[in-house]
């Protein structure tokens, strides 16, 4: 778990980076740690501190070790296209995420690491449609709910699950309320008050999902 206060100095460090400044020199693309202990920070708080800041702004891929001077780092793609009051709020845990790579869907690590939580969340629901028009041998046309109603509608769905009509229902009713409440997350403003655990959540909910479709049976004429 990271610290409050490893989470303030990698923030700060973030704005250096952000402003192109080591705290002494200006208009410069790459920081070191060591440089910005001592410009910035004026020797004040630990080596380690910094070092573990640092290493958690490339966690969040914000940074990444220059090419020319491994000692140096630059900002990142993600790094550039954020602001500092959101790289805590606004990304997906690349850490928490990563520590759960060996039981979620390896091609929804893939796809949520890095991004946002709205990218994070698109992309998951993309992966689970792809993957449920592959079982049924639908084509691209069919997604939404209309992919939900052909894969797992309880009298005519071409997939089935459970032995009993009731689970039947059920898991259909699962897939649609997912797909009216998640799958678009820039249509729905309450996902805006989302922290990064619960986005974390989403995606472990859609790996369940996954793992349904996979066990799920073909419905015989």
């Amino acid at each position: 778990m990271i610290s409050p206060k490893v989470k303030e100095i990698a923030r700060q460090i973030f704005i250096l980076f952000k402003k192109r400044t080591d705290g002494a020199n200006v208009d410069i693309e790459e920081l070191a740690i060591g440089n910005v202990r001592n410009f910035y920070f004026k020797n004040s708080i630990p080596e380690t501190d910094v070092a573990e800041a640092f290493q958690l702004l490339q966690l969040r891929n914000l940074i990444m070790p220059s090419r020319n001077t491994p000692t140096y780092f630059q900002l990142t793609s993600l790094g550039k296209s954020l602001e500092p009051d959101d790289i805590f709020e606004k990304i997906v845990d690349r850490a928490l995420i990563s520590q759960l790579s060996d039981v979620i869907d390896t091609e929804l690590v893939r796809g949520c690491l890095d991004k946002s939580y709205e990218d994070a969340i698109t992309s998951a629901f993309r992966i689970l449609e792809e993957r449920m028009r592959k079982r049924i041998k639908a084509g691209a046309e069919l997604f939404g709910l209309p992919l939900v109603e052909e894969a797992f509608h309880p009298q005519k769905g071409k997939l089935i699950f459970g032995e009993m009509s009731a689970e039947s229902e059920a898991l259909y009713q699962i897939f649609r309320s997912a797909f009216l409440m998640l799958r678009n997350p820039p249509s729905h403003r309450y996902m805006k008050d989302f922290a990064g655990t619960e986005i974390v959540e989403i995606v472990l909910f859609v790996d369940f999902l996954l793992k349904v479709l996979s066990k799920a049976s073909d419905r015989t004429p």
